[in-house]
């Protein structure tokens, strides 16, 4: 990542800075060695937080075009109890106990600026959460067992925190809003849901089962 080699190199160049200064003190240089060895601590200081950003961007996946970002199939239980199987593009496969009616899939968008998107850093995204859901308000609100599991890595903060202090300069706009899709589960009803470039998620039946949930679902 671009952000990861700039960390790096004011890492490096902080470093050998710091050194110099450090070099010229014990040389008796105090003025030209506390402005080098300052140089270097904020340079390195610098590449801390570039570095942290780069960790952060690092738990999100680039958001270029519509594409798929996952599927989901289900296995009943019980009443209202189902055994969901999330697959995403990687290959990688992880079960979820959901309890309710209706299943639940949300995204985080990362939203960059116009101007860097002209630069090439393309928006991005990343699977935030798989809930369960009941059709009727009373259940949601009773005594019923709920289900909600996060996805992947939560990551860094570091967006929030740039918008909340420079909210007019700051060039990138991340955690504005989310993405959620949701339909009716089923027994042996798989879907696959994708993310448009807007940011968009939306579902299609993968089998009979789940298209007819999709076509017949008010």
């Amino acid at each position: 990542m671009i952000i990861m080699g700039v960390a790096a190199l004011f890492g490096l160049i902080g470093v050998l800075l710091f050194g110099a200064g450090l070099g010229r003190v014990f040389k008796l240089r105090f003025a030209s060695g506390f402005a080098r060895t300052l140089g270097g601590g904020f340079l390195m200081l610098l590449a801390a937080v570039s570095g942290l950003i780069g960790v952060n961007l690092g738990t999100y996946s680039r958001l270029t075009y519509e594409q798929v970002v996952a599927t989901l199939s289900f296995t009943q239980e019980g009443p209202q109890t189902y055994l969901a199987t999330l697959e995403l593009p990687d290959g990688e496969i992880t079960q979820y106990p959901v309890a309710g009616d209706e299943w639940r899939l949300e995204a985080r968008v990362l939203d960059f600026h116009p101007r860097l998107n002209v630069a090439g850093v393309d928006d991005r995204f990343k699977l935030d959460r798989l809930s369960g859901r009941y059709r009727d308000v009373a259940d949601e609100t009773g005594d019923k067992p709920r289900s909600a599991h996060q996805l992947g890595a939560a990551g860094l903060d570091l967006w929030k925190e740039v918008n909340d202090r420079f909210p007019d300069q700051s060039f990138v706009q991340a955690d504005q809003y989310g993405s959620g899709v949701y339909l009716p589960m089923a027994d042996g009803a798989a879907f696959e849901i994708k993310l448009a470039q807007s940011g968009g998620l939306k579902a299609r039946g993968l089998n009979d089962a789940g298209a007819a949930i999709a076509r017949d679902w008010r």
